[in-house]
Parts: C-alpha cells; structure tokens; sequence
C-alpha cells in the first residue's frame, strides 16, 4: 500500500476506535486498534503505533481474546515485528506473552519466516545483536516441553509426545532425568557426570558427557531453528539448567501447587487452599520415576514425593473436617489409608468420623485392620492414643447398644 492509502485508512481507523471504545464494543475495538497501529508503522509513526499496540493486546488480554476474526496472521505478524524492533521491549511492553499466543492461534510458520527473513537481511555486523533481540519472540512461539515424572515417564513437546527410542540408548534419557532430579537449575556439570558415569575419570566423563547431552538436544530441538541457540536445555559455564519459561515438570508444579495450599491453610483460606490441594494431587499420577525402580538417587526423591502425597491428602481431609464435609473427609482419609495402612492419625481421624455418624462398626473394624498391618510390616502394636480411642468407641457401641445413630463427637 502506498503511504496515502494507510493515511486514508487512518481517518477511518481513528474515528471508529473512538467509537468502538464509548460503545463498549471489545473485539470490533481490538481489531480496530491493531489495524490502526499497523497503518502507524507502516507511516514510520513507530511511537504511535506502539501505543495502540500497547492498548489492544492489553485489552484484549484483559477481554480474553485469543483470536480477532477480522486480522489475519499476516497483520499479527507484522505487530509482533513492530514490537521486537523497540528498545527494551520485554521490559516495556509486558503483553508480549499475549501477543505471541495470539500469532500461535493463526500458526507459527509465517513468524518463523519472518524472523529468518529479517536476519538473514542484516549485515554479519548486525546479526548477533538483532538474533539475541528475535530470539524471545522466537521462543515464545515454540511449544513447551513438558516432562512427567510421576507414573508413566512421558516427554512431550506440544501436542507431540517424543517416542523415547529416538534417544538410540538410555544415557541421554539419563542425563534428562539427573537434571530433573536435582532441581533443573544451575546443576554442576560434575555432579550429572557423576550420577552417570561414576566411575570414568575426568576426561573421558566430560566427553561422554559433551556427547550425551549433545543427543539430548538433537531430540528435543529437532525442529528448532539452531541460529537462536538451545531452547529447552543450555549450558553456562560449567553449570546446566532447563530454561523454565520453556520448559514444564509436573514434579515442580506438584510442590508448588502444595506450598501455596499449606500457606492458604494456614491463613485460614480453607477453599482456596482445597482447590489448590486438589490440582496438586491430581498431579501424581504414581510413583516418580516408576520405571527406574533401582536407581538408587529416584528411589530417595519417590520416598519424599510419596510422603508429601500422604501429607496432601491428610491436609485435604482436615479441611473437608473444618467445612463439616463429613462425606468428603471419610473418602480422602480412606485414600491415605489404602496408600499406608500404618497410618495411626489417618486411622484415628477416621474411626473419629465414622463413630460421630454412628457407625461404629466400621471404627471397630478399622482399629483391627490397623492392628494387623501394623504387627505384619512393622511388628508393632498401635499407639495408646488410638488404643484409648478404640475403647471408647466400643463403650459407647455398648451404651447405645444395637441400630443407635446418635452422633456423639469422640476425643
């Protein structure tokens, strides 16, 4: 288009965004705006089509909008260039994410292509300059790698789940799971090396190591453009860590999602700390690492990701105790017995909640399998509070003899 058709789009494009915006009318609004920021760039008006840039993606974030029907891919592209082509623009323009999965939802091929374009149009003096500026727009628009850890052992790179056979042997496998094992971030190149060859000395466990992940990243990166450098996993100086805006690990996310909810609890926030409590469990699908059942670094971290499974649950139960989800509270508790049957405060909490409902069998019953499970793993004997807890279960069954429901509350 010729400088004169933009400035004549602008006297309508100007007017109508007025318009849209007194009328309340978001996606006409939004839509208008880009396609006035455009027109701006377009007319080398770069400030003020930063502006309305700013303004739509905003908006449309905060409207969420994922999608404008009127602007094609093309004109989103074009916005997301306009964007990276401004001085500090991760720092000054806080809607980028949004921007980015706006050009994600109309397909990823034509910003890559506009990307390459534009490097390779530059001066070999430009380039490393311009490709350290592209490479965050470059990243926001590939897919995440998700690692699943818990039960069956899982990568996927967007809706792709990556066959582990294409690592042609288990080492770089390995090494992906060390580096999750030991927290993904800034992990000393010599204790991966040592988890994986123990014994090699130093030289060649550096080559293997160089090697490894070297295999590692051809899998994982197959489709990344090389030019803007490793996405998933990168190396500095002797230290290796995953890039944790692109990569996701249902370990981390699990003991996220439990510290949060322990701190909802503990100010009394009872629901929303539920909620939370209930994404983290649904999180663990099983054991981490399953399929690594003898090694002996997984089977240390599968230990206290069990146990802090069972402390989840047992928080979950109090809560639905507190909000008088009697119901709720019988089957999280039944959970966490059926993972450890030697639970004594899973089996006391319980026995508690079926005698204030009058079944007092069933609190009976409860004790004589915690007794059983107790003598065969453990040859023990329960503790005398749940001792004194069963006696006095068993004196009011007497008291109120056969069919009483009474709710009485046991201490």
């Amino acid at each position: 288009m010729s400088v004169h058709r933009y400035e004549d789009a602008l006297n309508h494009l100007l007017p109508a965004a007025d318009y849209f915006e007194k009328t309340g009318s978001g996606l006409s609004g939004c839509e208008t705006l880009i396609a006035a920021a455009i027109s701006f760039w377009e007319l080398s008006r770069k400030k003020e089509a930063i502006a309305f840039l700013k303004k739509e993606f905003s908006k449309s974030k905060k409207e969420g909008y994922r999608y404008l029907p009127l602007i094609k891919g093309e004109m989103l592209i074009t916005a997301l260039m306009a964007i990276a082509d401004t001085d500090h623009f991760l720092r000054n323009f806080p809607e980028i994410d949004h921007a980015a999965s706006m050009v994600k939802t109309c397909g990823t091929t034509g910003l890559e292509h506009a990307l390459m374009a534009k490097l390779q149009a530059a001066g070999k003096k430009e380039q490393n300059e311009l490709t350290a500026r592209l490479a965050p727009i470059y990243k926001r628009i590939l897919p995440r790698l998700h690692i699943r850890t818990f039960g069956r052992f899982v990568l996927r790179t967007g809706g792709r789940e990556i066959d582990v056979r294409a690592f042609e042997g288990s080492k770089p496998l390995m090494l992906l799971k060390a580096l999750v094992h030991h927290g993904g971030t800034d992990v000393p190149k010599e204790i991966l090396i040592n988890d994986l060859w123990p014994d090699a000395l130093s030289k060649s466990g550096e080559k293997n190591f160089k090697i490894t992940l070297h295999r590692l990243r051809k899998v994982l990166e197959r489709d990344i453009q090389k030019v803007f450098g490793c996405c998933y996993i990168f190396q500095k100086s002797a230290r290796i860590s995953f890039d944790m805006e692109m990569v996701r690990i249902d370990a981390r996310r699990f003991t996220d999602l439990g510290k949060t909810a322990d701190q909802l609890a503990r100010n009394d926030r009872l629901e929303q700390a539920l909620e939370l409590y209930d994404k983290g469990l649904d999180i663990y699908k099983g054991d981490f690492f399953a399929e690594e059942p003898y090694l002996d670094w997984a089977e240390r971290q599968r230990i206290l990701y069990r146990s802090r499974y069972l402390e989840m649950l047992s928080a979950k139960a109090m809560i639905h105790e507190n909000l008088d989800q009697a119901d709720l509270a019988i089957e999280t508790w039944q959970t966490v017995l059926n993972l450890d049957p030697c639970l004594e405060t899973a089996c006391r909490n319980l026995m508690i909640l079926y005698a204030d409902s009058g079944r007092f069998k069933k609190a009976l019953n409860l004790f004589a399998s915690l007794t059983a499970a107790l003598e065969k793993e453990m040859d023990a004997k329960p503790d005398p509070r749940t001792v004194d807890l069963f006696n006095s279960i068993r004196a009011q069954k007497r008291i109120k003899g056969p069919g009483g429901n009474e709710s009485a509350r046991v201490l």
